[in-house]
């Protein structure tokens, strides 16, 4: 697989997170999550880092939660952006 399509994986995953949040399936958010993170993808923050910005309540406390999972990824860094 291509890096660029390995970016395509993860910007796709971020699509399930984000239906996931809409819908408030909670567990589809942290399957999603936790899949996007090991997909990881420098090339898919532009679109992962805006939208991490914008979840609240119980959608941020699952990510957190994933992201706290993943402390390898550039999680960290999306983690440390949403802070901002």
């Amino acid at each position: 697989m291509q890096f660029g399509e390995a970016a395509e994986v993860v910007v796709w995953l971020h699509s399930i997170c984000a239906y996931a949040v809409r819908h408030g399936n909670w567990d589809l958010l942290e399957e999603a999550a936790h899949t996007m993170c090991t997909w990881d993808r420098w090339s898919a923050q532009d679109k992962i880092t805006p939208w991490l910005r914008t979840l609240k309540d119980q959608a941020a406390l699952v990510i957190a939660a994933v992201l706290r999972d993943h402390p390898g990824v550039g999680g960290r860094t999306l983690a440390a952006r949403r802070r901002r």
